[in-house]
């Protein structure tokens, strides 16, 4: 029986890209600015599918951790913390146009940056990850 072609990620552990459930998304941050809005943008999402009020009400996300400033066996705080001080603001701050960016690229699977960190990322993976023209190939 033929083997699925496999995706290598230097830097990436190979267990993780090989796991083939392809259930779980793997985010590549370009800086600060796309780690925060990834990080915002999980951590708010029980609220917006109506699942619970506030984010630390939610019993599995890590929003609780980081408000309370504590890790909590699963969650190491200390390294969001480091980046934003005022926990609950910065949760309650964002815009519609951030999630709408994130949700589109991870409906896509492609990588949300800076124009320079998506071709970055083609030539290190080898592969067209920017979004081409729809439609049918122009004849030559």
């Amino acid at each position: 029986m033929a083997r699925m072609a496999r995706v290598v990620v230097p830097g990436y552990p190979h267990h993780v890209t090989q796991r083939g459930n392809r259930q779980q998304k793997t985010f590549f941050c370009d800086d600060e600015q796309y780690l925060l809005a990834t990080v915002r943008y999980v951590e708010r999402n029980p609220v917006v599918a109506r699942l619970c009020r506030e984010p630390a009400d939610w019993e599995w996300c890590s929003a609780f951790a980081h408000l309370l400033g504590e890790d909590d066996g699963l969650v190491r705080v200390q390294p969001m913390l480091d980046r934003v001080s005022d926990w609950g603001a910065y949760l309650s701050s964002g815009n519609d146009e951030e999630r709408q960016a994130i949700q589109q690229h991870s409906r896509t699977g492609r990588p949300l940056g800076a124009d320079g960190f998506v071709q970055h990322l083609e030539s290190v993976t080898g592969r067209v990850l920017a979004p081409g023209r729809s439609g049918p190939k122009a004849k030559a």
